[in-house]
């Protein structure tokens, strides 16, 4: 998801919460509601080779599964980029690391394993701020993800991006297949995003962050 500084006063709890057509309640066998496994070898020659023809000027990889600093270094040099912060995964979960340009200047603020919070043109006249931010997988400690998200928005009145996993939705048409979200979960994370004063920018690409198929044919 991409978030960005509101720019007017419309709230996210206001939003409906109406199924579209395809949206189904049917749970598929075995079926659990925890954060699904990504591919086995994240940082793929493939997927480093994709990030770097976009030519982009910073890239963030959350749930980066490979702690060694060389094969970060490796895709770095790869994707040309010259810097990168590493922030190493505690017991399962991943780790989060950003890549950029020296041509950026970056002004590192805080980070965890949730989170990279950096200001960009921190000493130009046009100084923004840019935030990686991965939820918490288990429901039970989304609230701390929301918690802390709160935290850092005010922490600065700079114009803000937020752009991460947050492993949550804002409405049920985010998502294909499987149990409906809970109303008040979604509820939860829509009211920090409006007391963050932060909305959705929208993307462009595949509609969906990750993905699984069931022997019965069912996908979610």
């Amino acid at each position: 998801m991409i978030l960005g500084t509101k720019s007017s006063n419309t709230l996210l709890h206001d939003i409906t919460n109406s199924l579209p057509h395809h949206v189904v309640s049917e749970t598929p066998p075995q079926a659990k509601w925890k954060r699904l496994q990504r591919i086995q070898e994240v940082l793929t020659d493939t997927r480093i080779d994709q990030a770097g023809s976009k030519r982009p000027i910073y890239l963030v990889i959350d749930q980066c599964e490979s702690p060694n600093e060389a094969k970060l270094d490796y895709v770095k040099d790869r994707i040309q980029f010259d810097k990168k912060l590493f922030v190493p995964r505690v017991s399962n979960g991943g780790g989060l690391v950003l890549y950029w340009k020296i041509s950026v200047e970056i002004d590192i603020v805080s980070s965890s394993v949730n989170h990279i919070d950096v200001i960009v043109n921190k000493n130009s006249g046009d100084p923004w701020r840019f935030t990686g931010f991965y939820g918490e997988p288990e429901t039970h400690k989304r609230q701390e993800s929301w918690d802390l998200l709160r935290s850092l928005y005010g922490q600065s009145s700079l114009l803000w991006l937020c752009v991460g996993d947050f492993n949550e939705i804002v409405k049920q048409s985010e998502k294909l297949g499987g149990r409906l979200k809970s109303y008040a979960q979604m509820q939860i994370f829509r009211d920090a995003l409006d007391e963050c004063e932060l909305m959705d920018l929208g993307f462009k690409g595949f509609p969906y962050t990750w993905c699984k198929h069931y022997r019965n044919g069912v996908s979610i």
